[in-house]
């Protein structure tokens, strides 16, 4: 029986939050990182650079394994050459994902849906502070 090794590299949302330190696996520098990214925003940039990726949902990172999701990345082809010639490396990889995932149009629909939420518990009557005395 052959196995064929996966040439793909694994992308643990671990590797790009500013959050974690060094130890919790971060693979950035902390001011180039970018906070609580997922495995599907990683994902969906991945496919926005035209590299091949798969979505794994239920995987987890052992150092957090509370997390769920990694996504597995094709950057080089059969033949060694980098996939898309402005990424050569895994280091270029995670870097232009840090870069690219907080512009991510999902995280500012959230963004706009808390602002909303928090401008309505704003207004209204106050509480029962003070009744009954």
């Amino acid at each position: 029986m052959e196995f064929e090794h996966d040439r793909r590299i694994t992308v643990y949302p671990a590797y790009i939050d500013c959050k974690k330190k060094l130890d919790e696996g971060r693979r950035v520098p902390k001011d180039k990182g970018c906070e609580n990214p997922t495995a599907q925003e990683i994902h969906d940039v991945c496919k926005f650079l035209k590299l091949p990726s798969e979505l794994e949902v239920n995987k987890r990172y052992s150092r957090d394994w509370m997390v769920r999701g990694r996504v597995k990345v094709e950057l080089k082809n059969s033949s060694g050459a980098p996939t898309v010639p402005e990424i050569p490396s895994r280091k270029a990889l995670f870097l232009r994902l840090a870069e690219l995932v907080p512009k991510h149009p999902g995280r500012h629909k959230a963004a706009q849906q808390g602002q909303g939420q928090s401008d309505k518990q704003k207004g209204g009557k106050k509480g029962k502070k003070g009744k009954g005395k």
